[in-house]
């Protein structure tokens, strides 16, 4: 392990200075490359997260409109229903369709017909092959389609009755929740439901078109007040993100219509998106957390690296300083300084000879 450990520092040693910066720079870029697509998976998540908790709180919202009026008396779902049908029969045509809200706003009656719970909710709208659930509110102003879907003003109430047309519009692509962003897989023979006062109905898409926003015609193309069919046409933005273009899928009622439990979309129900989240995040930290261990590591490498050097050239400098003044016992030259060394001292400490004889005693 050791020699390993040996032959791991000499081939690093051996390489350039550059080649050593070259790998570096490689290694930190690879890192933070993680680490962004660590937030940009966060940031899906947290999308996701929204979007499904969203989606379970309007469900809810619906749920509990629906069984508060389920609970109602039946005199009082009667003259409920009674008041629907007679704001449908004074609207005689869909001129006034429009999609911004104003009309809406304005037409108290309008307001007041089907208001369920006092906060706008005329129904409930279940596409159970796209996992949709949410409650249909009055108008399609931007307050009401930023909170669910709506109905659009100028259309029938969606009672289901013979020769009534309703739209309910929504948004697709939105960061806020899904609504109807999943309208575009819906197919011809797909069930829509309609829940109201107590009643519920079922439509079966037979038509679907792609139009221009301004191509208002071809949605009231669709109505015809002297036919026997009820239709229920959703209204959505498309291709989803570029919204260059409107999306009509349109139903007819039929009595006998299947159990929405017969037509639950198996494939993206709130669970399963939740748990596929963890599991993907779950991977994802598997592959980049060892990365970031990695240069961990490395980092802490290099400092004691640096620390070392560091230490070794003050050592030198310690040696070198300190050399002369601990000589070696065994050596030659060490005696005969030691012998030379109180001469020197002494000499440094007396003034330099002249180059006269020094005088004897003797010589007098």
């Amino acid at each position: 392990m050791g020699a390993h450990a040996l032959t791991r520092r000499d081939a690093r040693a051996a390489l350039s200075p550059g080649e050593r910066r070259r790998r570096r720079l490689w290694f930190v870029a690879h890192v933070v490359a993680d680490l962004m697509l660590l937030v940009a998976f966060l940031m899906t998540v947290n999308l996701v997260y929204s979007q499904v908790r969203v989606n379970l709180d309007l469900a809810r919202e619906a749920n509990r409109t629906a069984e508060l009026t389920n609970a109602w008396p039946a005199k009082d779902k009667v003259a409920a229903w009674n008041e629907a049908n007679e704001y449908n029969k004074r609207n005689v045509d869909i001129t006034t369709t429009t999609f911004d809200g104003t009309y809406a706003d304005s037409d108290a009656a309008y307001q007041d017909a089907l208001n369920l719970d006092g906060t706008g909710v005329m129904a409930q709208l279940l596409i159970p092959s796209i996992s949709v659930n949410v409650p249909v509110r009055h108008g399609v102003d931007l307050t009401t389609l930023a909170e669910a879907v709506g109905h659009v003003y100028g259309t029938d109430l969606p009672t289901g009755e013979p020769g009534t047309f309703s739209v309910i519009a929504g948004h697709s692509g939105s960061v806020r929740g899904m609504y109807f962003t999943r309208v575009p897989q819906l197919r011809k023979g797909d069930w829509i439901y309609v829940e109201l006062l107590g009643k519920r109905m079922g439509y079966r898409i037979d038509k679907i078109e792609t139009v221009l926003p301004e191509e208002t015609e071809k949605l009231r193309a669709l109505y015809n007040r002297n036919s026997d069919e009820a239709r229920l046409t959703l209204y959505t933005c498309t291709p989803v993100g570029i919204n260059t273009h409107r999306l009509l899928v349109s139903a007819v009622r039929v009595p006998d219509a299947p159990d929405p439990k017969t037509q639950v979309d198996p494939v993206w129900p709130s669970g399963v998106i939740i748990v596929g989240s963890i599991i993907a995040f779950l991977l994802l930290l598997a592959i980049i957390v060892p990365n970031v261990m990695r240069a961990y590591r490395l980092l802490r490498r290099n400092r004691r690296a640096k620390h070392r050097a560091g230490l070794a050239t003050g050592s030198d400098k310690v040696t070198v300083v300190s050399a002369p003044l601990v000589p070696d016992p065994g050596s030659e030259a060490n005696h005969d300084t030691d012998a030379e060394a109180p001469a020197d001292v002494g000499d440094a400490r007396r003034e330099p000879p002249t180059s006269e004889p020094a005088t004897r005693i003797g010589d007098h």
